[in-house]
């Protein structure tokens, strides 16, 4: 992995800001990482406890896919809550994950993104490898009624974090398909 300083195209403007680029030859560690984790989360379930989140390993297995860039901030923006950056589109990506059956999302109330990206880690119910990767319709979030009084927008406004279960809230209901299905191990 490289750590550079690039230049973003954000909203038409140029940004500059320290960028983390995965490469091919980072595979092995992107594997073992989810090695790792899968094991320590497994240690803790015998004891009573969740399992780990997963946030910084899928940002990660994402930029190797799709190569992108992940973005931890952006100096000269107050609030750059986006999690990866796609080059090519001048896309500011978020990166939402589960490693669960029935997930629970949140975002935060300044939460902003060109494109929304989920990955589902445990599709098959088993933790071998597998995850899907969906792109969800940003309209789908912002409408989402996350109380029977108030839409995700709603409490974005109200600078409320915004929860809801993106796999049977949005997922199955719409119909969405994985734009990728893959095994990390096979990569």
């Amino acid at each position: 992995m490289k750590k550079e300083k690039r230049e973003l195209i954000l909203d038409g403007t140029s940004y500059f800001a320290e960028v983390e680029i995965v490469e091919k030859s980072d595979k092995n560690n992107l594997i073992k990482m989810y090695s790792l984790w899968n094991e320590l989360s497994s240690i803790l379930s015998k004891y009573g406890c969740r399992r780990l989140n997963f946030p910084e390993i899928s940002e990660l297995i994402f930029c190797y896919i799709y190569d992108c860039w992940r973005v931890n901030n952006v100096p000269q923006i107050k609030h750059s809550s986006f999690d990866c950056y796609n080059p090519k589109t001048y896309s500011r990506i978020q990166i939402k994950a589960t490693s669960v059956a029935d997930d629970l999302t949140s975002f935060g109330p300044r939460s902003i993104w060109d494109e929304l990206y989920f990955m589902d880690f445990f599709p098959n119910g088993k933790y071998d490898g597998c995850f899907d990767v969906y792109l969800i319709p940003n309209e789908s979030v912002y409408n989402y009624p996350v109380r029977s009084d108030e839409t995700f927008r709603d409490q974005q406004k109200r600078g409320v974090r915004p929860r809801f279960h993106i796999k049977t809230g949005l997922i199955k209901p719409l119909k969405i398909k994985p734009i990728g299905q893959y095994n990390l191990f096979e990569l």
